[in-house]
């Protein structure tokens, strides 16, 4: 064994063969330049340091056990990222198409689809409710029944077509305008009300029982 204990030793264009065994830290001031293959027996640690891979290919992967941070914009154009069980903060902008090859649940989530156009329809497997009410430019239709149990519908100019069944009793406060003719498939109780005819052909007569 040769000591070289407290030298300073210059190896320009030399060739050590057979390797060296390092017992102790070693600090490269101008860093380390390799023109092969540079393997590791063991772990190496790069804490509190400042690595750059420009132009450098990484095999094997990369596990990041704390939280990563880009200056610039990171282009993952032509390959598959697997995000398993990883919260994305900060949102995600999608330049393009985003297709989802399986189900993707949303769930206890606040989605935002302002200026948004759905393709293919909405499937709603529960009660949707809507606080600023649905508009639509076009013709809505519901392919089983539709429960307005104890809500306000307002059809201000609208066109009711199909006819409507009312099973229980139903109250106008402002009465009902007809410009055709109306007809009723059952009795209609009028008691207790008053009614006005001015002007009007009752056809068919009218049988007083009382």
């Amino acid at each position: 064994a040769v000591s070289i204990a407290g030298q300073q030793i210059t190896l320009d264009g030399s060739t050590v063969q057979g390797g060296v065994t390092h017992a102790a830290l070693e600090t490269f001031s101008l860093g380390i330049s390799t023109g092969g293959v540079s393997t590791f027996g063991a772990a190496v640690s790069i804490a509190g340091q400042q690595i750059t891979l420009d132009g450098s290919t990484i095999q094997g992967g990369v596990t990041h056990a704390g939280i990563e941070t880009f200056s610039g914009a990171v282009s993952i154009e032509g390959v598959d990222v697997t995000l398993d069980g990883s919260t994305i903060r900060g949102g995600v902008i999608h330049a393009g198409v985003n297709t989802f090859s399986a189900a993707v649940s949303i769930a206890a989530q606040q989605i935002t689809l302002d200026g948004s156009t759905i393709n293919g329809g909405v499937t709603h497997a529960a009660l949707e409710t809507f606080s600023l009410g649905i508009s639509t430019d076009g013709v809505s239709t519901f392919g089983a029944a539709v429960s307005i149990a104890g809500q306000q519908i307002t059809l201000d100019g609208s066109t009711v077509q199909g006819g409507v069944t009312h099973a229980a009793l139903e109250t106008f406060s402002l009465g009902i305008s007809t410009g055709g003719v109306s007809t009723f498939g059952a009795a209609v109780s009028i008691a207790g009300k008053q009614i006005t005819l001015d002007g009007s052909t009752i056809q068919g007569g009218v049988t007083h029982a009382g």
